[in-house]
């Protein structure tokens, strides 16, 4: 039964194509299982119950890499990380898992560990091309250059013409501000490797900052026509024609990289935020709500629905959507500072100011929040402590060269101050 049961898996997870390599650009959070996927889950149900009686079967450590990368490709990366742990705890030597380990803590933002996990892949095989530039650009990542160029130079000696290698050198000279050579070198990488898409991108990109859209646009399309319908190039696409001003075109590429990628968050607020500049506010509102359905704790995509809800004047409930990105997001001034405008329109004022001390302690180098703090303290009736806080406002706006608002807080400041002169004698 045992060995019916890892020869059934493993025929299973040929059929849903479940490898041994990773394809972090190809992360799919599933809407809906497959009879195929449903057979593979079940069967994964019945090796926990059976695997003590196989923990010798040689076949075990590769099965349960394939169900780790099973896991991560649908974006578990959980359940992912543990079963790869699992599988170096029974053979250590089992690079591709060290390597997929280091991409699955990058999903999760964990650049320590993944660099702890490619540095035992490195000491298993140290002539390994692929695993040096990985290591390369996640310390470029951390901002450890000189170890970065370190990992560089030994994938190029081993593999000169490596596309991965190549990338990665770009990316080392962008990050040093040289961004002409950096094109020059990823260009090198797609002469390499006509399908490396993250080069296209990061040339697109390069290109973006250097506000050459035409050039950014061809190299795009040039990776559609390679990669195929690649959901990072279509948005950067539509990045470039929001920046001028083209957003129904934009929009267009942001259809198609949602119909890649559907459960992607962040392009589903982009969508939300053309139709918004749009004024397609029910167009607006319905992409986010899309955001928030799939990836309930995205704040920003609560945030969005609540400004569109204040926008079609509900409050009571743009407040509700606010108060949970407040508790997905507790340290970020902005949610905080959104928070605190609509408890002032609401006229709940010391529920605001709490907001707004919130906000700039979160980011004191931003005085709109004491610029609303002195109002609100105006309005409660605390005199000194609003010209207080107008002086320091004032003096903020001062640096950041705002005239304009520097102004009106030294205006406001002395108007409060003449009055409650003029209140004491």
């Amino acid at each position: 039964m045992p060995d019916d049961i890892v020869s059934s898996i493993m025929r299973r997870l040929a059929d849903i194509s479940i490898g041994t390599q990773v394809d972090p650009e190809r992360v799919r959070v599933p809407i809906a299982s497959t009879r195929e996927r449903k057979a593979v889950g079940d069967l994964e149900e019945q090796l926990e119950k059976a695997i003590d009686s196989i923990a010798g079967d040689q076949r075990l450590p590769e099965l349960l890499l394939r169900l780790a990368n099973m896991h991560f490709q649908e974006g578990d990366f959980v359940k992912a990380l543990s079963m790869y742990e699992r599988v170096v705890s029974m053979d250590g030597k089992q690079i591709v898992a060290w390597v997929n380990m280091a991409h699955t803590h990058l999903s999760m933002n964990n650049h320590r560990e993944a660099i702890a996990s490619l540095e035992n892949a490195i000491a298993l095989d140290p002539d390994n091309p692929d695993v040096r530039s990985m290591m390369a650009r996640v310390l470029l990542e951390v901002g450890d250059i000189e170890g970065s160029k370190t990992h560089l130079e030994r994938a190029l000696e081993i593999t000169p013409n490596s596309a991965k290698a190549l990338h990665v050198r770009g990316l080392l000279h962008r990050a040093e501000g040289n961004d002409d050579v950096a094109v020059l070198w990823f260009r090198k990488a797609l002469w390499s490797d006509g399908s490396c898409s993250t080069a296209y991108l990061d040339l697109a990109k390069t290109y973006v900052q250097q506000k050459k859209l035409e050039q950014a646009r061809e190299v795009l399309e040039d990776g559609l026509r390679a990669c195929g319908e690649h959901p990072g190039l279509l948005d950067t696409l539509a990045d470039t024609y929001t920046v001028t001003g083209k957003l129904e075109q934009a929009l267009q590429y942001i259809g198609r990289a949602l119909a890649v990628k559907s459960d992607d968050a962040e392009l589903w607020i982009k969508k939300g935020d053309l139709h918004r500049f749009l004024k397609s506010y029910r167009e607006a509102s319905a992409a986010y709500e899309k955001a928030v359905a799939v990836d309930p704790e995205n704040a920003r995509a609560w945030v969005r629905t609540a400004q569109i809800m204040l926008i079609t004047n509900d409050r009571e409930t743009a407040l509700e959507c606010l108060s949970t990105a407040r508790a997905l997001a507790p340290n970020d001034a902005d949610v905080a500072h959104e928070r605190g405008l609509v408890l002032l329109s609401l006229g709940r004022l010391k529920e605001a100011l709490d907001e707004f001390d919130a906000a700039f302690s979160f980011s004191p180098d931003k005085p709109i929040n004491l610029y609303y703090r002195a109002q609100i303290l105006e309005r409660m009736g605390r005199r000194d402590e609003a010209i207080r806080t107008w002086s320091v406002a004032h003096d903020l706006y001062e640096e950041a060269g705002d005239r304009a608002k520097a102004a009106e807080t030294l205006a406001r400041m002395k108007r409060l101050q003449s009055d409650t002169h003029s209140s004491v004698k």
